[in-house]
């Protein structure tokens, strides 16, 4: 059963889903602003050390799958397997960040949800009255403390992601570095080899042996 949560919520994943199932970390946001999710992997000091577990528009998936990310109409999807993480990451943190002028305060609805996979077991509505003038979100975290927990701190920055990064360690410049290994790994995938088609031999082209 579906239960509606309150913003600063935390508790142990495991008191309301499957830990050995994957998770689904879902944002949707109505606005009228460019609005750009991403998640990221934390070490035990809160800091961004491994840009492998970076997650956005333009680098969609961990290395072995750990983390998956897909986003269709303002409406993103996370998926993580927590216990398939390495332990160099403590925390993974997902966000949500406006482009340009806008702020949440200017927002028309965001939902936020948390469940195993097509599954939610706690969700929440925000509207403009819960934000100020926040241009970058820390919407939700999953992180190790004797065992797996989430929170949902829903808290913001106002200057916006670049600042809430900075908070962990990281810079914007991540992210064209992040792209262009993605892009590098695509270019340098080697080509297939064209096997070479076996002519057929229609039955006719043979000759039959004659029997002596």
């Amino acid at each position: 059963m579906e239960m509606e949560f309150q913003r600063g919520l935390r508790d142990k994943i495991s008191n309301h889903m499957d830990i050995s199932e994957p998770i689904e970390v879902v944002m949707q946001i109505a606005g009228d602003c460019k609005f750009n999710f991403c998640c990221f992997g934390v070490d035990s000091n809160e800091k961004i050390t491994d840009l492998n577990y970076i997650l956005f528009s333009g680098h969609k998936r961990s290395p072995n799958g750990e983390i998956t990310y897909s986003c269709e109409n303002n409406r993103a999807v996370f998926t993580i397997f927590p216990e398939k993480l390495p332990q160099s990451v403590y925390k993974v943190v997902f966000s949500l960040n406006i482009e340009g002028n806008g702020m949440m305060n200017g927002i028309d609805c965001f939902y936020v949800g948390i469940g195993n996979s097509g599954k939610e077991a706690l969700s929440t509505d925000f509207t403009a009255r819960d934000f100020r003038s926040e241009k970058a979100l820390e919407v939700v975290s999953i992180y190790r403390k004797e065992e797996w927990r989430f929170s949902v701190p829903a808290t913001g920055f106002n200057r916006g992601l670049e600042y809430l990064l900075k908070h962990y360690g990281g810079t914007m410049e991540m992210f064209d570095e992040i792209a262009e290994a993605s892009q590098n790994e695509i270019e340098n995938v080697p080509e297939i080899e064209e096997v070479p088609s076996v002519p057929t031999i229609d039955e006719a082209d043979f000759e039959k042996e004659e029997t002596p």
